[in-house]
């Protein structure tokens, strides 16, 4: 019965389906501007239908709208890209404000991601059937990766171009790959930040929704697919979150993590391509930053550079997209949005981190929003770390399936069984009753 009526809702359904294009979607290539693409994911096309079931619905029909408790943080976040665009505008010029525009509605979709999902999920039913879809399809996007890394005949991608109405397939090593992300058929590192955590937790707690084999097999798969997209940033980022954070939320957890990091250890060492591409984390560490060319220029002149532009425009910074260059979260937000724009996103990050922590405390470890909240909190803190170095915070990769997972985590305040999370507010409108 309960299946049945889900399919009867299309905005469900839209919504189980925009949870599979996260993982997996193509992008729609419209052409440049300036030094960036401009492109949209299948996934967009079924985010704006979603957001047009709920606008009918909230607008025409007269239906309850719900007004989730950390929707202000999230909106005071949003809301400093849209002054940095005026910024832009005001000190940079037109074409950089238009640059920062396309920026700024990109964070917009980010925040309604999170807002379509709170409020298209009516019940534990709606929650619990996006959660399994969104496990099913990370396992599977991890698993074809490790499938493309040995069978090298389907190491490709999919490209397709809008202006031509032209569709091909092409190795991955052409600088176009889009389909699902960075690296043919499997994920890219940045969503692996927060796939990783929570098929951790589901392995550990959720035996709700299949068996511990399972989970344990997705969690292998999930890791050997980190430990392949090579990328160090994020793997450092992880693993600084997982040693720090992991022990004090769930200490049972520690014997866990000295088998994964001998583990890691084991490869580094008696795996030449894993060697080579780690050896890099030992090299620093004795020997400096400098000792890596990447991170020296980082540090040495791309950082001190967004820090003077912050210094000569500390309050509103010089504008969104005004400091060209993406090698550090905190450098870009202090030289593009200053203080405010700083405060904004401090603001969303003790908010979400309170409220998660606050979702644990009052439930229990078997329920769903405390398995969903202890892998954001170790997530939340691996793009903190990743930020030292990328962008962590504006990768589509990633940040789509973050603010889902926010949705569908803060989605359980609505519901009875849940009473002792924070009250939500409704707000209820419509043009015909």
């Amino acid at each position: 019965m309960n299946v049945k009526r889900a399919l009867k809702r299309k905005s469900l359904v839209a919504l189980t389906i925009y949870v599979i294009l996260v993982v997996f979607s193509p992008d729609f290539v419209l052409g440049a501007f300036a030094d960036h693409a401009i492109e949209f994911r299948l996934s967009d096309l079924f985010f704006l239908f979603l957001l047009g079931c709920l606008t009918y619905e909230f607008f025409i029909r007269g239906k309850k709208l719900v007004l989730p408790t950390f929707f202000v943080p999230a909106l005071i976040y949003v809301s400093t890209f849209f002054l940095g665009v005026i910024v832009a505008f005001l000190k940079v010029g037109s074409s950089t404000g238009l640059q920062a525009t396309f920026f700024a509605l990109k964070y917009l979709e980010y925040f309604l991601i999170f807002f379509v999902t709170f409020n298209i999920i009516r019940d534990e039913f709606d929650a619990r059937l996006l959660i399994k879809v969104f496990l099913s399809s990370i396992s599977l996007s991890a698993g074809l990766l490790l499938v493309t890394k040995f069978v090298k005949a389907l190491n490709l991608t999919l490209t397709i171009g809008l202006p031509s109405f032209t569709v091909r397939y092409h190795h991955v090593g052409n600088p176009r790959t889009t389909l699902p992300f960075a690296k043919g058929f499997g994920p890219s590192s940045e969503f692996l930040l927060l796939a990783i955590p929570m098929a951790l937790f589901f392995f550990f707690y959720g035996s709700m929704f299949s068996s511990k084999s399972l989970y344990f097999l997705s969690l292998v798969i999930l890791g050997v697919a980190f430990i392949f997209t090579g990328s160090r940033g994020p793997m450092a980022a992880l693993a600084m979150s997982s040693l720090f954070v992991i022990p004090f939320l769930e200490k049972k957890l520690i014997p866990w993590l000295a088998v994964a990091a001998a583990g890691f250890v084991g490869l580094s060492f008696t795996v030449p391509y894993f060697g080579k591409r780690l050896g890099t984390f030992f090299v620093i560490l004795t020997e400096g930053v400098c000792a890596n060319h990447s991170l020296c220029v980082r540090v040495t002149r791309i950082w001190p550079q967004g820090l003077q532009q912050f210094l000569n425009h500390p309050i509103l910074g010089k504008g969104l997209t005004s400091f060209p260059t993406s090698d550090s979260q905190y450098v870009r937000l202090l030289a593009d949005l200053g203080v405010v724009g700083t405060l904004g996103f401090l603001i969303m990050v003790v908010g979400l981190m309170v409220y998660l922590f606050r979702l644990r405390s009052v439930t229990a470890k078997s329920e769903p929003p405390y398995i969903l909240a202890s892998g954001l909190i170790v997530s939340l803190f691996a793009l903190l770390f990743n930020g030292l170095t990328a962008t962590a915070f504006e990768p589509v990769r990633a940040m789509e399936p973050f603010w889902l997972l926010v949705g569908l985590a803060t989605a359980y305040e609505k519901f009875d069984t849940y009473d002792k999370i924070n009250p939500y507010r409704e707000v209820k409108f419509g043009i015909f009753r």
